[in-house]
């Protein structure tokens, strides 16, 4: 699976049964962005709050589009597919250099 590397910042207390994590990402004009979600969506770790942080994951996305800027490679990924994942400002597209995009396989 294709997937948007993030920085796995510490655990949030959502009063759900699946664990939550809250993951970062700095997208190509040094702009922070936020999530919120589940671990086993950024994650093959079994993460608690009594875990070491930060850590590595990703976001699954999908690629929109490739370009060169300023001889840089940037991608316009969105994270809508296949899990709807969205920043916590209400995000799902971000565009970021070509390294923090990989595949990644949690199985």
């Amino acid at each position: 699976m294709l997937g948007l590397k993030t920085e796995i910042t510490k655990y949030v207390d959502m009063d759900i049964p699946t664990h939550c994590v809250e993951c970062r990402i700095v997208d190509a004009l040094g702009e922070e962005h936020i999530f919120i979600e589940k671990v086993p969506y950024v994650t093959g770790e079994h993460l608690t709050e009594n875990s070491d942080y930060p850590r590595n994951g990703h976001l699954a996305c999908e690629i929109l589009e490739e370009r060169i800027n300023d001889g840089n490679k940037i991608v316009k990924v969105t994270t809508q597919n296949p899990w709807y994942i969205q920043s916590t400002t209400g995000e799902l597209v971000f565009e970021v250099f070509s390294e923090q995009v990989e595949i990644f396989d949690y199985s």
